[in-house]
């Protein structure tokens, strides 16, 4: 059986069967009369194409508890539609419209490959313009310089303390950002993380930005996730973004080493999550507590070629 590819669908066209799976599902709620409003999902086909879906309150009870993230399955009998005012998670030119008369069937294939995650980073530096905007919700990604306490406050509209806990990040630039994680995001964060010098990686998204004195920062709302150290090919790469090349020598001759990753932590004593706080930071020179323990001394190394060149008088290690 054909399914209809989410790329091809649009506004008055003719709608077929799609094929998707899951990536997020959540209740968009009011907080200023603090009561639901919708039920959304986050949907990719194996094309890699994404598309929000929403339903209105009336008609989640029947969808939510069958529903499963991660799952996979067959959708009919749904409506094309523009995007929401607000709160959209991803940036498409229409989403899918769910009824009592949609069909969820769940279907299990194991040989097709739908990643299980989908995210839109933003640069630090571009928040400025989504600050009090959230006609799209925004993903970021950066390393935790610092966690503050778990505290609990009260906000407008519930009679209950809500969890709050604020996070610093960094990105790859050196750019700082303040995200503050409400309520059960909160509690995604362990106390044990504060102080530590490793290097984690917070990813929080379809966070609202907001501005005060002139500076932005990010919340948590009811769409968002938030992910620690998520098994992720960026989040390995900014964990392991250790690139130490060296030229060492013996008695023989001279050789071109690079060590990656925990490798080069190792050499050097410094975890990634210290350099990423130094300012100024060149990459072509070492800074001294890391040049004192390096230069000059004699290391058993255990090495492996990755030149490609038929040269062997220049091997790189």
């Amino acid at each position: 059986m054909s399914y209809q590819p989410l790329s091809e669908l649009a506004i008055g066209k003719l709608i077929g069967d799609i094929r998707v799976r899951i990536l997020l599902k959540w209740f968009g709620i009011n907080f200023k009369k603090n009561q639901m409003i919708t039920f959304d999902l986050l949907l990719m086909d194996e094309k890699g194409t994404v598309l929000q879906a929403s339903m209105t309150k009336t008609h989640s009870d029947s969808f939510d508890s069958n529903i499963k993230e991660g799952s996979i399955y067959v959708i009919s009998n749904f409506k094309v539609t523009r995007p929401k005012p607000s709160f959209n998670v991803i940036s498409a030119p229409y989403m899918i419209t769910i009824s009592r008369e949609t069909l969820f069937v769940q279907i299990e294939l194991n040989d097709l490959i739908i990643p299980a995650y989908h995210f839109e980073f933003a640069e630090f530096d571009t928040l400025q313009s989504r600050a009090k905007n959230n006609y799209i919700l925004t993903d970021v990604i950066g390393l935790i310089t610092s966690i503050s306490k778990l505290s609990k406050v009260y906000v407008s509209n519930n009679p209950k303390q809500v969890a709050r806990r604020i996070v610093q990040l960094k990105n790859l630039r050196g750019e700082m950002m303040t995200a503050t994680l409400w309520g059960d995001f909160a509690l995604i964060v362990d106390d044990q993380l504060i102080g530590q010098g490793t290097n984690r990686i917070l990813i929080l998204a379809a966070a609202t930005v907001n501005e005060f004195c002139g500076k932005n920062s990010l919340s948590t709302c009811s769409a968002s996730k938030v992910y620690i150290d998520l098994d992720l090919p960026i989040v390995a790469d900014m964990k392991a973004s250790y690139k130490l090349s060296m030229i060492v020598e013996d008695e023989s001759s001279t050789a071109s080493f690079i060590a990656f990753g925990d490798v080069g932590e190792k050499l050097t004593g410094t975890p990634v999550s210290r350099l990423a706080l130094i300012g100024d930071l060149d990459q072509y020179i070492l800074p001294e507590p890391i040049k004192k323990k390096l230069i000059g001394q004699k290391t058993l190394y255990a090495v492996n070629s990755i030149t490609k060149d038929t040269d062997f008088e220049e091997i790189t290690f």
